[in-house]
């Protein structure tokens, strides 16, 4: 990604002090409204891939003979609005933005203040990376940092996400244990912590998006939430776990300023609560994609996580331990819809692993959860459910860190799991249910992460190649060095195989023999599958839960609007909606 700057326009730069005098001239409400209103509408560009166009036309209201120039390199496919600069101009406008004025910014100097900034981020990512010979360990966690704050999450993704991790149950092969320990299914923990029942909850973030989305709303009064008659409780919580209260926000975007701790990258406290309460008593959506992964996506689970740590510990450590059993479940369901669509191909479990390789109950030995086996070749994949630092993903953690994690999580432990299940298989062979494993077959061990969670990059890549290939290398050619793929990369494996008929293991074959014989061009799967011309289909399973997850949404809206209808009119409401209900589009599914 190419991004425009000040020097790169000739245009003026402006410091921050000249950047503080701009914001003190513009009004709080109407600039921060501008500001979300803008972003939600980059956000909400990524599901139809038109974030270029969002660009252009607001480069088109920029005046003369800026304007020019913005459009010039927008042609040239480079980008201006950069997520970076977007949350650093709204951090900026709260703190330093007038309550009592009610003009909004210029755009000419907003497009100043934009420029500015992208040239102080980039000139810090520049000054901070070396001179780019070997891996320099500050572009490194730069790399990382500006990954995780660039991967977008839509309602989309996430909706099938919230459906599988909180409205489906355990599944039944979490341990006993486990489940008597947290008490009961996914929603009802998250009712026993928070105190309010999830399905309101949801719908509530379903609903403030919805008016995001189809409305182009960001700012939401009191009157917003009492048309939507969700209970004193619910918007209790919602004001109390994802809110700022605007002098709170100051002071905590003072102390990062003050002292230095702050980077381009800092935005997490943001991403748990993305409204900030005004002065008018009105709720500011920050950032769309923060408020869909508020109650769809991981800081659900962290809040949740965190409430239950401070309880009971014990029950936290368990609850985490069926979401991560949840997460390898929900992979090998995968894994086997996809071997359904591939004469041939199969699914071999841990469970039968082990009875094959004659592990004994309790022992020490460890291998990988699955292998999914294509003819002559094996792809072996153990799931981890591990999620990025958050000293990584704001770009204060360091390349040691970086390395220990990588080393200590993965080196010593889930690529040993995957050697070790190679070795097994070498030793006993596979034979069953028309699946062959034998000293002709070719293994490409893979680790599965959370789409948060490592993320795959150039320089990342490199990095896990250089520990891995010394891990397999004893194996030769029949065994590619091991690497981490995320969740959404599987799911759109799986969308290839079922809609392009692409085939699954011939592709991640390829895609480690394209890395391992060309190490300074390390990319990830999905970039190997762009740079074959493949696109990004969305599985039949994943159209399904997202749509019914949809259902689920608007039934919980349903119920709540024909509870504060008259009592005559009920049946006949209710009615309408079960007959609404027989005519689902995923019925066939």
């Amino acid at each position: 990604m190419t991004v425009t700057t000040s020097s790169k326009l000739s245009a003026r730069h402006l410091s921050i002090e000249e950047r503080k005098a701009v914001w003190a001239k513009a009004g709080l409400q109407p600039t921060l409204t501008m500001l979300s209103t803008l972003f939600a509408q980059l956000d909400l560009a990524v599901s139809s891939r038109s974030r270029p166009q969002v660009e252009k036309r607001w480069a088109v209201g920029v005046p003369r003979p800026l304007r020019t120039d913005l459009l010039k390199a927008l042609r040239k496919k480079q980008t201006i609005l950069t997520v970076s600069t977007m949350l650093q101009c709204l951090k900026e406008v709260v703190e330093f933005a007038s309550e009592d004025c009610e003009a909004n910014v210029l755009p000419l100097d907003f497009a100043h203040c934009v420029l500015s900034i992208n040239e102080d981020i980039v000139a810090t990512a520049t000054r901070l990376g070396g001179d780019g010979a070997g891996i320099d360990s500050t572009a490194v966690m730069n790399s990382i940092a500006q990954h995780s704050l660039d991967y977008p999450y839509t309602f989309e993704t996430l909706a099938s996400e919230a459906a599988q991790n909180w409205l489906q149950p355990w599944p039944s092969t979490t341990g006993p244990k486990v489940v008597q320990s947290i008490g009961g299914e996914p929603r009802q923990i998250f009712e026993k912590a928070v105190g309010v029942k999830f399905l309101e909850f949801l719908t509530l973030g379903w609903t403030l998006y919805n008016m995001v989305s189809q409305e182009g709303k960001v700012q939401f009064g009191e009157g917003n939430f009492v048309v939507m008659n969700l209970g004193d409780e619910v918007i209790d919580a919602f004001k109390d776990r994802c809110v700022w209260q605007l002098p709170d926000l100051r002071e905590r975007l003072r102390l990062e300023r003050d002292g230095s701790s702050g980077t381009p990258w800092t935005r997490y406290y943001l991403q748990m609560r993305p409204f900030i309460q005004l002065a008018s008593g009105s709720f500011l959506l920050v950032r769309p994609q923060y408020l869909v992964q508020r109650f769809m996506g991981e800081p659900l689970v962290v809040d949740v996580n965190e409430i239950l740590k401070n309880t009971d510990k014990a029950e936290s450590e368990h609850f985490r331990n069926a979401i991560n059993h949840k997460f390898e479940t929900k992979i090998g369901a995968t894994l086997k819809r996809i071997s359904n669509h591939l004469s041939g191909d199969g699914v071999i479990s841990e469970d039968e692993m082990i009875k094959a390789f004659r592990i004994k109950k309790g022992s020490n030995e460890s291998i990988c959860d699955f292998a999914y086996v294509s003819d002559k070749l094996c792809i072996l994949i153990d799931a981890n459910n591990r999620h990025l630092m958050q000293g990584f993903a704001e770009g204060t953690g360091t390349l040691e860190e970086f390395d220990s994690e990588i080393r200590l999580r993965f080196s010593t432990k889930k690529f040993m799991q995957l050697k070790r299940t190679i070795e097994q298989f070498q030793e006993f062979g596979w034979k069953s249910d028309g699946l062959i494993i034998d000293d002709q077959t070719t293994f490409v061990p893979l680790v599965v992460g959370p789409e948060d969670g490592i993320p795959s990059n150039k320089m990342t890549e490199r990095l896990i190649l250089e520990t891995s290939r010394s891990i397999f290398e004893e194996f030769g050619n029949r065994v590619l060095p091991a690497t981490i793929v995320n969740w959404r990369d599987l799911r759109i494996l799986e969308g290839l195989t079922e809609k392009r008929g692409v085939h699954f293991a011939k592709l991640l074959l390829d895609w480690r023999n394209y890395c391992v014989s060309h190490p300074e061009f390390q990319c990830s799967v999905d970039l190997y599958e762009q740079h074959r011309g493949y696109d990004g289909p969305l599985p039949e399973h994943e159209h399904k839960l997202g749509f019914d997850f949809f259902e689920d949404m608007r039934t919980a809206a349903a119920d709540i609007y024909i509870e504060r209808l008259p009592p005559d009119m009920q049946a006949n409401a209710r009615r309408m909606v079960d007959q609404a209900k027989q005519t689902l589009p995923t019925k066939h599914l």
